[in-house]
């Protein structure tokens, strides 16, 4: 007798089971189709030829709207900087028998040492060593465009 009442449970659970299941399947079903259905509702309604040669465009409105039409402002030009504030000289050494070199920081970097003839950055080229000053410019044969001098230790 204690089988049969064992089998008996086991039979429910698996019943039980079944319909939950079954249920669930339902559940979804539902969900599904009524989603469907709310998106079928919020479609953009289609538009007939016929309507749409009926729209009138007001053509200076379009064109302002796209950009067009409008007085292009010119360019606004950066104020010029002073080429001579990018460099700061640090040390000169300035030997009677050959050329010099200068100890030079270009834009904040940390000081290099630049013979005479090189460039320093772009557009600059080490021109002359002096006893506490330089001169850059655009090349060697080219006029001086600027001096750097040494800052006293006060």
């Amino acid at each position: 007798m204690l089988h049969r009442f064992g089998f008996v449970l086991s039979s429910i659970r698996w019943v039980r089971a079944l319909g939950f299941l079954l249920w669930g399947a339902v559940a979804f079903s539902g969900v599904t189709w009524g989603l469907k259905w709310l998106a079928l509702d919020t479609e953009p309604a289609l538009v007939s030829d016929a309507a749409l040669e009926q729209v009138v465009l007001d053509e200076s409105r379009v064109t302002r709207v796209l950009g067009g039409g409008v007085k292009a402002q010119e360019p606004v030009q950066a104020p010029e900087i002073d080429p001579a504030t990018r460099f700061q000289l640090v040390g000169v050494i300035n030997p009677e028998n050959t050329q010099g070199v200068a100890l030079i920081s270009v834009d904040g970097q940390p000081a290099k040492p630049f013979r005479v003839g090189k460039q320093v950055a772009d557009g600059y080229v080490l021109q002359s060593t002096q006893a506490r000053r330089v001169s850059l410019g655009e090349s060697m044969s080219s006029g001086r465009a600027f001096m750097l001098e040494l800052q006293s230790n006060k």
